[in-house]
């Protein structure tokens, strides 16, 4: 990953443990936003990838953790353009502070990783 991908995954990681940690509290236009992505991704199907689904600009992101004692996680993120070409991505391991952090916060961090690299696209990637 890049250093301004790296940085902008420090950022949004050190962003998501803070506000854990001091009980912020989101606004209600934000908990309906989360609440309906919440739902939809419980319900869902799977995207199917047709021909004419490769109009659009497609995002895929993951993220994971690991470990019981020591944890571990990463974070990618791959851009396909409307032409089906991989025209950017960016993956990488969080680094030991941020697991820090986030083990602190959470037992098991999967959901701050899941998010990240949702944020990091869209941060890296708006212009497109």
């Amino acid at each position: 990953m890049d250093e301004l991908a790296t940085k902008e995954t420090e950022r949004w990681l050190v962003f998501l443990v803070s506000c854990e940690s001091k009980n912020v509290s989101l606004s209600q236009s934000v908990r309906v936003v989360l609440t309906f992505l919440k739902d939809r991704v419980l319900v869902a199907p799977p995207l199917k990838l047709v021909p004419a689904s490769l109009l659009c600009w497609i995002i895929f992101t993951d993220g994971a953790s690991e470990g019981e004692d020591v944890k571990t996680g990463g974070v990618g993120g791959v851009l396909i353009s409307p032409h089906a070409c991989c025209c950017s991505y960016f993956g990488d391991v969080a680094p030991e502070f941020i697991m820090k952090l986030l083990s602190e916060a959470s037992l098991n961090p999967i959901f701050e990783l899941e998010v990240c690299p949702v944020l990091f696209a869209v941060s890296l990637w708006k212009e497109k």
